[in-house]
């Protein structure tokens, strides 16, 4: 489970940096909603609070299109960079997961 309030935010943020338009929503998804993205992460502690994996799928409609995933090995072990953004983590994996799919295009 992630508790990292930044995830939402960058995310978004990286999808309107590829000029894809986003919304959040918490009940049922419109039907004129043509693709939709759901992801998950997980923190861990050492010495604070850090995402050590992350996994974002992308569907157009109800089938998958894209795939990415940020993980540390050993939850990071001995590396600061463990401690590093959520965003400079999240923003190659995003730039990934939008260059193989073709949502960028729409």
């Amino acid at each position: 489970m992630c508790f990292d309030g930044d995830m939402i935010n960058v995310i978004c943020d990286n999808f309107e940096r590829h000029d894809i338009s986003t919304k959040i929503y918490t009940n049922d998804m419109p039907s004129e909603c043509e693709f939709h993205l759901s992801y998950m992460c997980n923190m861990t502690w050492d010495l604070a609070n850090y995402m050590h994996h992350a996994e974002l799928r992308l569907y157009h409609r109800k089938n998958q299109v894209g795939y990415a995933e940020y993980h540390l090995n050993g939850t990071g072990g001995l590396s600061v960079m463990k401690w590093n953004s959520t965003k400079s983590k999240m923003d190659p994996v995003i730039d990934e997961l939008l260059a193989g799919s073709n949502a960028s295009a729409k």
